[in-house]
């Protein structure tokens, strides 16, 4: 039974993501430095080039070299100790301030990868050469590359400073995640070209269910080996995928459904779990939705707490370039489909843009905790420049609920000129788009009744006139007042 899961369907242990984020990059440079080390200290005891020998014993004389690279390697290792012990501490503050996201970035630059290789390999080398130091022939080129090697490293240390300093910005952490997710749905978009967006066999046919033996997040889905799998079924089964890029299974998860495969065949089930891969963390580079979370988290974090908004509105901003970004790539995809080849027998939809939605209510409810009228504003018109950018009627309607499940949450705001003004450009955005705008009409009343009787929380009115009624989904014509 253990050989079925042996492969691709694994969780990566703690080693195995370790290098994946951080390890392997440091670990080439360290042992790139110790073959370094090891060929110097070689070409020392064999007396060869005697001129270069020459000057670099007139710069460290035979006799010291000892001493010399005894003391490099020394403070190479205290330097190191301070410099990352000092860095550890300032991200951990900040990460109190914009989460735990703050990590996640700090392992993932290649820059600090670098450095950190660098410093390690540096001090090995020191210590490589200072354990050739007692032969007959001192290492004195290697003490000349100690020598080279540490004034890099306080070249290094200037830019590690820097760097590390320039990374703890909010607005770096939020465009370093920005950046990510945009890579990452390049290659959910891949996958989503190839692959049907609707079913076309009925709901209720039957199908076979295939569920995970192991828990974790998924993290890699091979269409084209699913596609063979629904061939190898029969011509009319399709594989049907509840789950997405992200998703976490647990135990006995249903993770694909063999449609047109009668319920009890279980012929399919290894070759279709062969397909997907588990991990038990998630991977930002092929999970676009990971940075979507950490986006909003950065924005809940920062946007219900008594600090200034900047930091929240700086992630909202992101989250509204990406769903901008991600409405033109998915128009383009549908005219690439329709003039395309025919796709995969794997039905396989994408979450992203439903996720952003999603976040934007979510993060609207949450800014009445910190009374932030700005952020509630620029939550607002984040919904009313979605709108007319998604064609699809699935978005609008997705769209819609998130908004919904929020308007009640404005109530708790007063009327500031910004809120005011982002409703005013909701109306206009519904109205265009043929959707109800009486709930949102019944915000600003509400609020404009609030300042009017001088009430500091305008959901203390009475007669329940800030709640706002049902916003419906479908196309209704303008509400008249």
């Amino acid at each position: 039974m253990r050989g079925v899961f042996v492969g691709r369907l694994m969780k990566a242990g703690r080693l195995r993501r370790g290098m994946n984020e951080f390890l392997v990059l440091p670990l080439i440079i360290t042992g790139v430095f110790c073959v370094a080390a090891v060929g110097v200290a070689l070409w020392d005891t064999q007396g060869s080039v005697p001129a270069l020998r020459q000057v670099a014993g007139s710069i460290i004389p035979a006799s010291s070299v000892a001493g010399f690279v005894g003391v490099v390697a020394a403070s190479l290792m205290t330097v190191t100790s301070i410099t990352f012990s000092m860095l550890l501490i300032s991200v951990q503050q900040t990460s109190n301030f914009l989460g735990a996201v703050v990590f996640d970035q700090y392992l993932r630059r290649r820059a600090n990868q670098f450095y950190v290789g660098y410093f390690i390999g540096a001090t090995a080398f020191s210590f490589i050469v200072f354990a050739c130091a007692g032969s007959d022939s001192p290492p004195v080129i290697g003490a000349f590359a100690a020598l080279v090697l540490t004034v890099g490293s306080l070249v290094m240390l200037l830019l590690l400073i820097h760097s590390a300093v320039d990374q703890m910005r909010p607005e770096c952490v939020v465009n370093s995640i920005h950046e990510l997710a945009l890579r990452a749905h390049e290659d959910e978009c891949l996958l989503l070209m190839g692959t049907r967006t609707e079913r076309r066999t009925a709901v209720d046919a039957e199908a076979r269910a295939v569920t995970t033996r192991t828990g974790g997040y998924v993290v890699n889905i091979d269409a084209q080996r699913l596609a063979d799998v629904a061939r190898s079924a029969g011509p009319e089964v399709e594989m049907f995928l509840p789950c997405q890029l992200g998703t976490y299974l647990e135990l006995g998860g249903t993770i694909a459904a063999i449609v047109g495969v009668a319920t009890t065949d279980d012929r399919f089930d290894a070759d279709t779990l062969s397909a997907f891969t588990l991990d038990e963390a998630r991977r930002a580079e092929v999970d676009s939705g990971y940075s979507i979370d950490q986006l909003a988290d950065i924005a809940w974090m920062t946007g219900t707490s008594t600090q200034s908004p900047f930091t929240a509105n700086a992630a909202i901003h992101q989250l509204r370039d990406l769903i901008g970004r991600w409405a033109i790539i998915e128009e383009q995809m549908w005219d690439a489909s329709s003039e395309g080849q025919e796709p995969l027998p794997v039905v396989y939809t994408d979450g992203a843009i439903e996720r952003v939605l999603r976040s934007f209510g979510t993060l609207l409810m949450a800014s009445f905790q910190s009374r932030q009228s700005d952020t509630a504003a620029l939550l607002i018109t984040s919904f009313a420049h979605a709108l007319p950018r998604l064609s699809s009627g699935h978005h609008q309607d997705e769209l819609l609920r998130s908004l919904h499940a929020a308007l009640p949450s404005v109530t708790q705001q007063t009327e500031s000129p910004a809120l005011m003004a982002a409703l005013a450009e909701l109306v206009d955005a519904l109205t265009t788009a043929g959707r109800a705008i009486h709930p949102v009409q019944q915000v600003q009343d509400t609020l404009r009744t609030a300042t009017k009787n001088l009430l500091s929380d305008p959901s203390t009115l009475q007669g329940g006139t800030s709640v706002p009624e049902a916003l419906p989904t479908t196309s209704t014509a303008r509400t008249e007042t």
